[in-house]
């Protein structure tokens, strides 16, 4: 349940002459007032509005790669067609993430991902903050692997280790677990509650051989002294020990692999 914001709360608003005084980030009421950013929040409000039977919590500054849509869809039909159980299985699609450094355009096609990647002005999402968050199993193999401009295949299928800390993006359902809304962006590890799930319910992780997400231009960075959210990701780290609990309680008939 969502708190209602009281129509007699006091909001404080501020002009800016832009032509003088460019609005940054830094000025925003949400940063000057370092307020959680609840993204837990805003990707149920996405998946569960969502008109279409298949739904990609995707984050806004993700860029997808080309024609991705068709593709799928047409993946799906064949599947479908090889397995009769198709419908009936624990399953979702992951698409590779990345980032590149700025000014550099964000690649659309593998073949300019490949290139990037080689040049060393791409990285696997994450790389130099968390790169078992995001990287897939065998990327150099992937990176390699060419696909085919009529429908995606399936680069190879995984499951989901408490011990391998992965948070994949991926195309799923509203069957699948949804988001702990408890967790904010700000503190980091918000879509670990979701791992966890797959890992208890087995589910079959796709990889997809030919498409992926490239984050807007410009490679994070480990900052030790952040200090605006580290009483975020405390607090994160708080709320997500009581998250194992419940799933252990959830699915205490289950163990998670640690492989």
């Amino acid at each position: 349940m969502h708190k209602k914001v009281s129509s007699d709360s006091k909001i404080e608003f501020f002009s800016i002459d832009c032509k003088t005084r460019p609005l940054t980030k830094n000025l925003t009421y949400v940063v000057s007032n370092n307020l959680p950013y609840p993204i837990n929040v805003a990707r149920n409000v996405a998946r569960l509005n969502a008109k279409t039977h298949y739904v990609f919590a995707s984050d806004v500054e993700l860029y997808p790669s080309e024609n991705i849509i068709p593709r799928f869809l047409r993946l799906v039909e064949n599947m479908k067609k090889k397995n009769s159980n198709f419908a009936t299985k624990r399953q979702v699609f992951v698409l590779p993430v990345f980032e590149v450094k700025s000014g550099i355009q964000p690649p659309t096609r593998k073949e300019d991902l490949r290139t990037l990647m080689k040049r060393k002005v791409a990285v696997s999402f994450h790389q130099y903050v968390c790169d078992v968050c995001h990287r897939i199993p065998h990327l150099d193999r992937w990176l390699a692997t060419k696909g085919s401009p009529i429908a995606l295949k399936i680069f190879m299928t995984t499951v989901q280790t408490i011990k391998f800390g992965w948070e994949p993006f991926f195309i799923g359902t509203n069957k699948d677990p949804l988001f702990d809304e408890r967790l904010t962006w700000n503190g980091k590890n918000n879509k670990m509650q979701v791992s966890h799930e797959l890992c208890y319910l087995r589910y079959d992780l796709h990889i997809l051989d030919d498409a992926f997400l490239v984050h807007a231009p410009g490679i994070k960075m480990f900052d030790r002294n952040n200090k605006l959210r580290q009483p975020f990701m405390a607090k994160n780290r708080r709320i997500f020990r009581k998250i194992l609990k419940q799933l252990r309680e959830k699915y205490k008939t289950v163990e998670c692999g640690v492989s």
